[in-house]
């Protein structure tokens, strides 16, 4: 490609980080975590563009205070285009001449409240919510242009006021280890629901153990995956006797694939999701993925999701995949599809914003 330059010079792009996290620190994890690191070491060596880190860690300041600090100290000046990779800072970035550029992942603690107020009564996480997370926003809206994770984001966005010509969309991506050749499962055993993910009260766990509560037969078992916080013993309440329930403990980031490839239904009820990773990620290894046909999910990622009405709906939808199969063709189109999220095209996608951005400031 060369050094093809936009505005007849080498652009400068800085990308603002927290600590490590483009040198390896959230090389596995969500997507949140994994996107500055997939950014930054698959752009180092772009034609064009000259990217580097704006590293920020104050101790005992926290990630939104740190990375506010770390751009008032740091000459700003000398980058063209500066990145905001999460939706932390607390007030306004300092930015002077140069365009600043933020990423959205989503606003449910804006737009929700009822599903934000799950936190055990503690003020810190209510002062989170209310406080840091709202001025954190206004931080964001007072960016030059906005990269929201999906359709759905960047429609948050527009509802708070920001001008929708600004918004950029632009995927995450899914880890190639996902892509990997699935082993053949043995005959015979039980019929293996699953869901691996948080406990917020947002994720909406208790509809998915309602409905298989619902499921009348032998030979289903439900595997829950997740760390014990929030909402957690409300989802054990809920499951208490039946045998079937399973409560798995936190997973592994190196058994994640090994993990989804042991269930034969994913099973994902959330009320509420900026994207929708965990979605995709199952999807990709060929499980049918069941949601709540209520929730708000990013409609590219919905696609080819199984939606279910209410808790009996799912419970049916379960009992059918076990009797009649998940069909081969829905399988290939929803793998193949779920595959095309990948991080190499986010990264691609990132680039045409940044030359977009360019062309416009000519």
């Amino acid at each position: 490609m060369g050094r093809l330059a936009l505005w007849g010079k080498l652009v400068k792009v800085g990308l603002i980080v927290y600590r490590n996290e483009t040198l390896g620190f959230s090389a596995t994890g969500s997507s949140f975590y994994r996107y500055p690191y997939e950014l930054y070491s698959r752009t180092r060596h772009v034609g064009g563009l000259e990217i580097s880190r704006i590293e920020s860690y104050v101790p005992m300041a926290g990630r939104g205070i740190s990375l506010m600090l770390g751009m008032a100290l740091h000459d700003v000046n000398r980058y063209d285009i500066v990145h905001n990779l999460d939706l932390a800072p607390v007030f306004p970035l300092r930015r002077d001449k140069c365009t600043l550029v933020s990423t959205a992942h989503d606003f449910q603690f804006i737009f929700d409240k009822k599903l934000n107020k799950s936190f055990r009564g503690r003020s810190r996480d209510l002062i989170w919510s209310e406080i840091i997370l709202r001025l954190s926003t206004k931080s964001l809206l007072s960016s030059d242009y906005i990269i929201a994770v999906s359709s759905l984001t960047k429609g948050d966005v527009v509802r708070l006021g920001y001008d929708k010509n600004r918004v950029f969309v632009v995927n995450v991506g899914v880890d190639e280890r996902f892509f990997l050749p699935k082993k053949t499962k043995k005959a015979g055993r039980e019929f293996v629901v699953g869901y691996l993910g948080a406990f917020h009260p947002r994720k909406n766990v208790p509809f998915a153990i309602s409905a298989f509560n619902k499921i009348d037969g032998k030979g289903f078992s439900f595997e829950v995956w997740g760390k014990k916080s929030y909402d957690y013993d409300k989802a054990v309440d809920a499951a208490a006797g039946n045998k079937n329930i399973k409560f798995m403990g936190f997973a592994p980031d190196d058994r994640i694939v090994q993990i989804y490839d042991g269930f034969d239904a994913f099973v994902f009820p959330s009320l509420y999701e900026g994207f929708g990773m965990p979605i995709v990620e199952a999807m990709s290894r060929g499980v049918p993925v069941i949601i709540n046909k209520h929730g708000k999910i990013p409609k590219e990622v919905r696609k080819y999701c199984f939606e279910a009405e209410d808790e009996s709906h799912m419970a049916q939808i379960i009992e059918g995949l076990r009797e009649k199969g998940y069909d081969d063709s829905l399988r290939k189109k929803a793998t193949d599809y779920a595959r095309s999220f990948t991080w190499r095209k986010c990264v691609d996608e990132t680039i045409k914003v940044y030359r977009k951005i360019g062309d416009s400031n000519t």
